[in-house]
């Protein structure tokens, strides 16, 4: 039976303390006869030594211990645990509207921040088996895009305990008032989903966990039940793809838990290794040596906004077999590809392809691109038809140098973990981070050696947004001055500045227009989280997305602001080029 941990209360008949043992006396007994032995031994050594006119040696006192007292963090309490089973919890069908929640600082402390929490939403989820409400908070957050950032609470009386998710900020923890509320130290299993979710029909297949989303259940469009689940259940949207040819279809998993909260899942594919390399013999007999993934656009985040996208059966219906994707468990699956050059789904992916290659050596044109390996098409247990694109043929983007400044007040040692699959750093990214000596002026000591700041490259966790749609298209002429100019306005300062145009100006494109999309402290810690111990007073998080054009575009103009630079501050900058 499952189990929940919850904080005790008076007369719980839980908390009676199980019957004393008793004691066998026959042990009882040969102790005492230990004890007498040992002391005659003790007498005679003592008078033996007396008669010898030997000193007799003296029992010091039993030296006092200090008693020191433990220091317990504001935003932990740890009372005894107590376990009444979880099925007693009482979750609502739908969310019910709840009074603001009294957990946060002074709200005079968000015009330094990108929460707002005098705007925050709150609903009750849930009544705990003694009487505890769970309510979720939905804080409005602002990124370069506008989204909820989702806490939950549990309310106990006038006491309010903070339930931490695993890919919980700890910079909103800033906002919180430690004289209000508290971490709450317990599981409530339907609040914890599972790695992999295996459907009871075989028809269906199996699912593993990508990334929690603050995306709410009543927004999904149209959204279709796959099975229900003891903590939740899955459901899928399909819904056809803006901007792309008409049958292709952005498919997306999404796992609903007790709460209404959202949990993102991607099917598992038979035969693709971890390193995204399907184990495919193709119809030429030869074997496949390269990456596949989901993604028809670029970027640094290991998911996009679609997690896969679906073909129709009559977009594709011109489909030729391909090859056998093979595993373990069952000897092959056929994998199908368009090679039409005149077919829509070949036309999007040579547009892709043609990015930043057409001026070099060895580019294909489109009659010789349909006839490569580029994509292949695997038709699921639901029957989807999944598209898998390959890794030599998407958009040419280069994801460069974020780098980290780390400036305490005063000499500290910091641990610093990023939430990516890193490919690349200096120093030396270990299983457990970086830990470094940081001094105010922002050198850091690490192993002895001194850096400027913290290196690294590679994919975050997370979701990297799409915003082509939004930022700033500028002239060639105007492009040094502009990008210079929105790093002031995003709290860069001269040496941060000076770094990051000294990575990027030989790397910006030199086309008539160039466009300007920034992602903000608020989209970076979704794409890539970082644990910062001691926690940053101030974090600025900024990462620039930039594409040649060779005429002007019309985009949403993105508003750059940043907070003001008090106490440990960390920085950090990148960049991410459409060749």
């Amino acid at each position: 039976m499952t189990r929940t941990l919850l904080p005790p209360q008076e007369n719980n008949p839980e908390l009676v303390p199980p019957a004393q043992p008793t004691v066998n006396p026959l042990w009882l007994i040969v102790a005492l006869l230990t004890i007498l032995v040992v002391a005659s031994l003790a007498l005679a050594y003592n008078f033996y030594r007396q008669s010898q006119g030997l000193p007799v040696p003296s029992i010091s006192p039993t030296p006092t211990v200090p008693v020191v007292t433990p220091t317990i963090p504001v935003l932990s309490l740890v009372p005894s645990p107590v376990t009444p089973v979880s099925e007693s919890i009482s979750w609502n069908s739908s969310p019910v509207t709840h009074p603001a929640l009294d957990i946060f600082k002074s709200l005079n402390q968000e015009n330094t921040s990108e929460y707002t929490p005098s705007k925050a939403k709150y609903y009750q989820v849930a009544t705990l088996p003694q009487g505890q409400k769970l309510v979720l908070a939905y804080v409005p957050t602002q990124g370069m895009g506008e989204f909820d950032t989702i806490l939950r609470v549990v309310v106990d009386g006038p006491r309010n305990f903070l339930v931490p998710t695993p890919d919980s900020q700890n910079y909103f923890d800033n906002l919180l008032d430690g004289n209000k509320i508290s971490t709450w130290t317990y599981q409530i299993p339907e609040l914890n989903p599972p790695e992999r979710l295996f459907t009871t029909d075989d028809l269906k297949g199996d699912y593993k966990m990508s990334y929690t989303t603050t995306d709410k259940f009543e927004s999904l469009p149209s959204p279709q039940l796959v099975q229900d689940f003891p903590t939740g259940a899955l459901y899928y949207t399909k819904n056809q793809v803006s901007g792309k040819p008409s049958g292709i279809f952005g498919l997306n998993y999404y796992f609903r838990l007790k709460d209404n909260t959202l949990v993102r899942y991607i099917p598992t594919v038979p035969g693709m290794n971890d390193d995204q390399k399907p184990n495919i013999t193709w119809e030429d007999r030869s074997e496949n040596s390269t990456s596949f993934n989901t993604r028809l656009i670029g970027g640094c985040g290991s998911e996009s906004r679609n997690d896969n996208y679906s073909l129709s059966p009559e977009f594709i219906s011109q489909k030729v077999h391909s090859g056998y994707m093979f595993n373990e468990s069952q000897p092959q699956y056929e994998v199908f590809q368009v090679t039409d050059p005149n077919h829509p789904l070949v036309g999007q992916l040579y547009n892709n392809y043609k990015v930043g290659r057409e001026s070099e050596p060895g580019f294909l044109n489109i009659n010789d691109f349909a006839k490569q390996h580029n994509h292949f098409i695997w038709k699921d247990k639901m029957g989807n038809y999944l598209l898998f694109i390959s890794a030599n043929y998407q958009p040419m983007a280069e994801c460069g140098k974020p780098v980290i400044y780390l400036y305490p007040q005063v000499p500290t040692q910091v641990s610093v973990k990023v939430g990516a699959k890193i490919t690349q750093s200096e120093p030396l990214y270990s299983s457990i981070g970086w830990q470094v000596l940081a001094q105010p002026d922002g050198s850091l000591n690490y192993q002895g050696q001194n850096y400027p700041y913290l290196f690294w490259e590679g994919q975050g966790n997370g979701l990297y947004p799409d915003y082509r749609d939004q930022g700033f298209v500028v002239a060639q002429q105007d492009l040094i001055a502009t990008v210079n100019r929105h790093l002031r306005l995003l709290g860069l300062n001269q040496k941060e500045s000076a770094d990051f145009m000294e990575f990027w100006q030989p790397r910006l494109p030199s086309t008539p227009f160039v466009r300007l999309t920034w992602l903000g402290t608020a989209d970076m810690n979704r794409l890539a989280p970082l644990k910062v111990s001691p926690r940053p007073d101030t974090t600025i998080r900024l990462f620039l997305e930039f594409e040649g054009l060779d005429s002007p575009i019309t985009l949403k103009p993105q508003k750059l602001s940043a907070p003001k630079r008090t106490g440990f501050t960390l920085v950090e900058w990148g960049g991410l080029l459409f060749k």
